[in-house]
């Protein structure tokens, strides 16, 4: 305890040989620290003791260090993400399948860090009237600083990223295809919570080269999408390139790369399995294991 029994204000009681003034004397003080509520209580005492004790610097950063202590190295990495910032156009197959124009440039859009969905934590969670499809990608986790970044220093882009791991960014698609007939933003499209699936983070080193790795998503056991990033229209260092001229990436932040071929639903009651092969072995590091449920909030997506 914080405090000592003297510090909490408690008065022994008057000897049996002290004066009748000096026993009435503490009677009446007593009696006035009780009337007007004085701190002299031992419950108020021991309260705010406690209260001290607690809100100590030392016991904050004590109980913040445990928490740190005991938290995957997953969640204390990718937690700390300040932005996710994904590239959409980046493979033609998946361009085609979407029958969309193939960008001159790359062009990049925002998740919110709160649609992560870290392994362990749950189901990904499709809202009502939501047509929810998936899209398995590359995701790279920033290290280093980077701002006005050059397009074709591939030294540079590889020495800013920390480590990997592979999402899946969720998307609305009849939402983000309403938005695109009415000239609107994809926020909504997007930023769902537990829209980004991901596993783990993949270590540095076990992906010698970031162009040359092979995505995976399954659903019910049976191959959706299947692809090699070798086939990215925009390599890495001409997508940190143009994201660092406009906004600059700071540690901790994810940039996922685009999506090859083969995007579709996701309902209640499938089981999705994603994941990446190096030299056509899995990463168990780069595993994705995730149930669909229905929503039960009221939210419910409804044309504007």
């Amino acid at each position: 305890m914080c405090g000592s029994a003297s510090d909490r204000g408690e008065e022994s009681p008057p000897s049996s040989d002290a004066s009748p003034e000096a026993r009435s004397s503490v009677g009446i003080n007593q009696h006035q620290k009780s009337k007007y509520n004085y701190h002299s209580r031992p419950q108020l005492n021991l309260f705010l003791s406690s209260f001290v004790c607690v809100f100590n610097p030392v016991f904050i950063m004590f109980a913040l260090r445990r928490t740190m202590a005991t938290m995957s190295p997953q969640a204390s990495i990718l937690k700390q993400a300040g932005k996710v910032v994904c590239i959409g156009r980046n493979y033609a197959d998946h361009i085609a399948e979407l029958s969309n124009a193939k960008p001159k440039q790359p062009f990049f859009f925002l998740k919110p860090p709160s649609s992560m969905l870290l392994p362990g934590e749950g189901p990904c969670v499709r809202p009502k009237g939501v047509d929810m499809h998936f899209e398995v990608e590359l995701a790279l986790v920033m290290g280093k600083t980077v701002r006005d970044l050059k397009p074709d220093d591939l030294t540079g882009a590889l020495e800013a990223i920390k480590a990997y791991a592979i999402a899946i960014d969720m998307t609305a698609r009849n939402t983000q295809n309403e938005a695109k007939r009415k000239g609107l933003p994809w926020d909504i499209a997007k930023g769902f919570d537990t829209f980004l699936p991901m596993s783990g983070v993949i270590p540095k080193e076990a992906i010698a080269d970031p162009h040359e790795v092979e995505l995976f998503l399954e659903v019910n056991g049976q191959v959706r999408q299947r692809g090699s990033t070798n086939l990215m229209i925009f390599r890495i260092p001409r997508i940190l390139s143009d994201i660092s001229r406009v906004m600059t990436l700071q540690p901790g932040d994810v940039v996922l790369t685009g999506t090859p071929a083969g995007v579709g639903p996701a309902v209640p009651g499938d089981k999705v399995r994603a994941g990446v092969r190096v030299a056509g072995r899995e990463l168990l590091e780069g595993k994705i294991e995730v149930a669909v449920e229905e929503s039960t909030r009221d939210y419910e997506f409804a044309e504007t």
